[in-house]
Formats: C-alpha cells, sequence, structure tokens
C-alpha cells in the first residue's frame, strides 16, 4: 500500500475517532440539559405548587436522548480506536 493511501486511512480513522468523541460530548450535554429542565421544573412546583407539563415531558426525554447519544458515542469510540489499533504497525525484532 502506498505511503499516501496509509496516511489517508489513518487520518480517516482519526476523524472518526473526533466524531465520536463529539458524540460522546453531545450526549452529555443533553443529559445534563434535561437535569436542569428538571430541577427548573422541581423548584417551580415547590415554589408555586404545580408542576410545568413541558418539564415533566421534556426531562426525561432530554434524559433518555442523552443516554442514547452517550451510548452511541461510546459504541462509535471503541470501534474507531479498535481500527486504529488493528491499521497500526506491528513492531519489528
Amino acid at each position: 500500500m502506498s505511503p499516501q493511501r496509509e496516511q489517508g486511512e489513518r487520518e480517516e480513522r482519526e476523524a472518526a475517532l473526533a466524531r465520536a468523541k463529539q458524540a460522546q460530548a453531545a450526549g452529555l450535554q443533553t443529559a445534563l440539559t434535561g437535569l436542569g429542565v428538571g430541577a427548573v421544573g422541581a423548584v417551580g412546583a415547590a415554589v408555586v405548587g404545580a408542576a410545568c407539563p413541558a418539564c415533566v415531558l421534556a426531562a426525561p426525554l432530554l434524559l433518555g436522548v442523552g443516554a442514547l447519544q452517550g451510548a452511541r458515542g461510546s459504541w462509535l469510540r471503541w470501534k474507531a480506536e479498535q481500527a486504529l489499533v488493528q491499521a497500526a504497525p506491528s513492531p519489528q525484532r
């Protein structure tokens, strides 16, 4: 295989790893947003005495979506790391 092609494939694998890390970060951010919405809803319920219907629906939805995005990001990261390990040249003796 030519050195240019090897370099291109390595860059592709590294880009896949970067996308996987971004997916994990997006999942965490979405889950934290869900926690924030839930906290706002809980405080509103405690102060006003009634829960906001949007908060009741949005908080678990955001938490679930964040968990799925994080799990997908973890899987993509594992897959990208495995591709990098398999493509790495083995040390010569």
